[in-house]
């Protein structure tokens, strides 16, 4: 089956903290998505599974599989060029959380390689993460130019049950005014911790911890 490559990495500043982590995954050409995420500098109050693992896959919009034939962003681009991209994630139920996250993605006809900064704060957040349920993604067209992101997704905390989390954000890129369809994006992501689970102790120290991450990716023409 052919695979490409989705690696990356992100860093910021989050309840003042550092965060650091890298994605090395593979992108499989029936739309799933597998690999690490390697956490090595966690702040306190912060699981990355509030974004809903977004954060390391942001991007996987221009991969993912069409399930009409039309061309993705990356078959678009003909697998050559840069994609700009930024999200926000605000939580309904907890209004002093948002974080925002802007990347720069190099296309090549290995895959992705990507570079993100996040910032932000938690509020009271928790950080159980159990779940992220299925959603779905929308992209569409911008008047002012490139393409818009809306989604709303589920995350569920041991603890507190089920969290409602909304992501704006857009993408742009060379060719972007003529990129010919709109659409929405499937993701369907699941994740394990290998190693001490830092999330459930809150207390990380010097070294890495592993997330375990799947999810499939499939566009759908609107």
């Amino acid at each position: 089956m052919t695979r490409k490559k989705y690696v990356g990495q992100t860093d910021g500043t989050i309840n003042s903290q550092p965060y650091e982590s890298e994605t090395i995954m593979e992108m499989f050409e029936n739309g799933n998505l597998e690999g690490d995420i390697i956490v090595r500098k966690l702040p306190s109050g912060f699981n990355l599974a509030i974004l809903s693992l977004s954060n390391s896959s942001q991007k996987i919009a221009a991969l993912s599989r069409s399930d009409d034939g039309n061309p993705n962003i990356y078959e678009y681009l003909d697998g050559n060029g840069t994609i700009i991209s930024s999200r926000i994630y605000t939580y309904p139920d907890y209004p002093d959380a948002s974080i925002s996250q802007i990347g720069k993605a190099i296309l090549s006809k290995e895959g992705i390689e990507y570079k993100n900064t996040i910032n932000g704060f938690t509020g009271s957040l928790p950080t159980d993460i159990i779940e992220i349920k299925p959603y779905f993604q929308e992209v569409t067209k911008r008047k002012e130019g490139g393409l818009q992101l809306r989604a709303s997704t589920i995350i569920v905390s041991e603890s507190l049950g089920e969290i409602k989390t909304e992501i704006i954000g857009t993408y742009t890129f060379e060719g972007e005014n003529e990129f010919p369809y709109q659409y929405y994006i499937e993701h369907s992501p699941t994740f394990s911790i290998e190693g001490e689970n830092h999330f459930r102790s809150n207390n990380f120290f010097e070294g890495e911890m592993i997330i375990k991450m799947k999810q499939s990716v499939i566009s759908k023409k609107r």
